[in-house]
């Protein structure tokens, strides 16, 4: 996944990329960074204060990095303001299939209430000298020219009215999506594959595990909810219908890049929402006792151990746990 952030200077383009890159652990590029090092360098003869040119100087030289990254299926977060508003036109499907874009600007309103506040912000998250020609007019243009320019070309902004730290924080958490699904769902298929790769390393195999696998995923387990970071697929949660009274929750699985955001209880929440709603009466679960991350997990949110459940008593080493919906 490579995400693209743009947008007027001073509008949180570098605070945004290091909060994705603090969440979702996604290395960054800096434009900017690039922009002086060819500068500096002696390689063009291009100055900072030449925007339109070193948008076409740069474009080519990132649209081939983000092509590479896309190819080598590696992360990256690409940010500054040289991306035109037609960069689409640079990529064909396949390409754009791995592209987040995410252009930033700020009404004239929030500039006029929040300019003392944007100049004083300026350097949270790099030094920069203060500059002379950041004037509330400067910005009410540059952030006018962003909209007009990108609202033109099809492209969605995100406008921050009122609460920028708000926007920020819900476009952080606006990468991971949960989607249900079925047991025929092809991402669910490699995640079980991992799951059983997984418990397989932690507690061994044997006849007595491969009897309980199932055969069928689709008939064993009926809904299903897989978590999306853009077009990826980084997590998966089951359900079976297991009893009249109880419904279990079968292969919780995140990818461990994405571990630590609360994903596998979010996907665990929704399946005990459905349990209920149907009218279940305890949500179920097996795990081993090795696999003390996923049984701490459990254990918060409310789970406890329950003795004796068919068929995990003839499994061994299996232990059961249970939650009263």
């Amino acid at each position: 996944m490579v995400i693209i952030i743009t947008g007027s200077s001073h509008v949180g383009k570098t605070l945004l990329a290091q909060k994705l890159l603090e969440k979702y652990k996604y290395p960054y590029m800096s434009i900017d960074h690039l922009k002086m090092g060819l500068i500096r360098s002696g390689n063009t003869n291009l100055t900072p204060e030449n925007d339109d040119k070193l948008t076409d100087y740069l474009w080519p030289i990132i649209r081939e990095i983000i092509k590479t990254a896309i190819e080598n299926e590696q992360n990256l977060i690409v940010e500054g303001c040289y991306v035109p508003s037609n960069w689409r036109s640079s990529f064909d499907e396949m390409y754009q299939a791995s592209i987040q874009f995410i252009c930033l600007a700020m009404t004239e309103d929030y500039i006029d209430k929040h300019y003392n506040d944007i100049i004083k912000h300026e350097s949270d998250i790099e030094s920069r000298m203060i500059e002379a020609d950041c004037t509330k007019e400067e910005l009410k243009q540059c952030n006018r020219w962003f909209i007009e320019t990108f609202a033109q070309a099809g492209e969605k902004i995100v406008i921050i009215t009122e609460d920028f730290e708000e926007v920020i924080a819900g476009l952080t958490m606006e990468q991971i999506v949960f989607v249900w699904t079925d047991g025929n769902n092809a991402d669910f298929h490699r995640f079980y594959l991992k799951t059983e790769e997984y418990y397989n390393s932690i507690v061994g195999g044997g006849e007595n595990r491969t009897a309980f696998m199932p055969h069928n995923l689709s008939e064993q387990i009926s809904d299903v909810v897989i978590a999306y970071f853009g077009k990826t697929a980084i997590g998966c949660a089951g359900l079976k219908r297991y009893s009249e009274s109880d419904v279990e929750i079968k292969r919780v699985w995140v990818e461990p890049e994405y571990r630590g955001q609360h994903i596998a209880s979010r996907m665990m929440k929704m399946l005990e929402v459905k349990g209920k709603e149907e009218g279940y009466k305890r949500m179920i679960l097996q795990t081993r006792p090795l696999m003390l991350e996923a049984v701490k997990l459990y254990k918060k949110r409310g789970y406890s151990l329950i003795n004796n459940y068919p068929p995990y008593d003839k499994l061994d080493g299996a232990i059961c746990m249970a939650l009263d919906l």
